[in-house]
């Protein structure tokens, strides 16, 4: 207990020293924090045409399970990831060690919300320092979210356009071939009497009618293979409505607005103020120590006055005699 309550008349004799910077700093710097660090959000609005997708997840967004995940594609590794390196939010990314890369993708992810609004508007924010980088990134980041979301889609369609592709170059050279031999055969014909020319004719319109069926079958694969081509120009790119059967589109540009920050980042800024404020603290205590010239023992007064001391005189208080006796009082006990 002695060792405690010298301990505590330490710390008091440095009072000044240990309080003021443990209140005064953190609290300035919180002030600082919530009057100075504005944080902005920005907003678009991602229509979607459930008529013209194939996939279950986009023709009912309103459904909870679908709005999941939609969510979680929004916020997936790869979508956040193209995000921070297309525009180039956090420097030398992929250079950071693979923890600090986990914190910074979460960090990212914990600024993006998604709303849904109706079964066909989809509602996206970004938060960011400035208004032109929330706006930026968010672009991006709704660019990123739409490939990602049409993927499947892309895919389907790619496949579609390399076999109609294939159909349309087969028939071509089916029709080639047929009017080749046509002409071959309508040049024999010239040549030919009797019952040979009627074989022949027989024959020529078997070879005609392989003609027209290749005609029919091309232009049928050429008519699809243009169609979903026009589709697919919606889905390669074109993320504003100025597509034909476009699926999903940007129906508003990006605007940012002021926004307060979340209770967490300030609590974060004065925790490190607090750990400022206790080092300083101990600074403060350090160099007044190390300055502090207050004599505090009896040999601190010998050295400064310089005298020799060759022993102590005990101090035995008040001295009386009475009856032979001597009746020594020292701080009111009698002895």
């Amino acid at each position: 207990m002695l060792k405690i309550a010298i301990f505590l008349v330490q710390i008091w004799n440095y009072r000044y020293q240990v309080l003021l910077p443990i209140i005064l700093l953190p609290l300035m710097v919180l002030s600082v924090s919530l009057a100075y660090n504005p944080l902005y959000e920005a907003t678009t609005t991602i229509s979607v045409d459930r008529t013209k997708a194939s996939s279950p997840v986009l023709m009912n967004i309103s459904d909870p399970s679908n709005s999941l995940i939609l969510e979680r594609r929004l916020k997936s590794e790869s979508v956040i990831r193209d995000t921070i390196l297309s525009t180039g939010a956090v420097v030398g990314f992929e250079l950071l060690p693979t923890e600090e890369k986990s914190n910074v993708l979460r960090d990212f992810t914990n600024r993006v919300r998604m709303t849904i609004l109706s079964d066909d508007m989809v509602r996206i924010n970004y938060k960011g320092e400035t208004p032109e980088k929330a706006e930026n990134v968010l672009e991006i980041l709704v660019g990123n979210f739409i490939d990602e979301i049409l993927a499947p889609e892309r895919v389907r369609v790619g496949d579609l356009l390399a076999s109609l592709g294939n159909q349309v170059q087969l028939y071509s050279e089916q029709e080639k071939k047929a009017n080749e031999r046509l002409s071959i055969m309508q040049a024999k014909l010239a040549n030919t009497t009797g019952k040979s020319r009627e074989a022949l004719l027989k024959e020529l319109v078997g070879v005609e009618f392989n003609v027209q069926k290749a005609i029919a079958q091309k232009d049928l694969a050429q008519s699809e293979y243009e169609d979903l081509l026009l589709q697919s120009r919606s889905l390669m790119g074109g993320q504003f409505h100025n597509e034909p059967n476009a699926i999903m589109w940007i129906v508003d540009p990006a605007l940012s607005l002021s926004t307060k920050r979340d209770m967490t980042y300030h609590m974060q800024i004065l925790f490190v103020a607090l750990q400022a404020a206790l080092v300083l603290a101990l600074v403060l205590v350090m160099y007044k120590k190390l300055t502090d010239s207050t004599l505090k023992k009896d040999s601190d007064i010998y050295d400064a006055l310089g005298l020799k001391i060759l022993g102590h005189v005990p101090n035995l208080g008040h001295v009386e005699s009475e009856g032979g006796r001597l009746i020594i009082t020292t701080q009111s006990k009698v002895l």
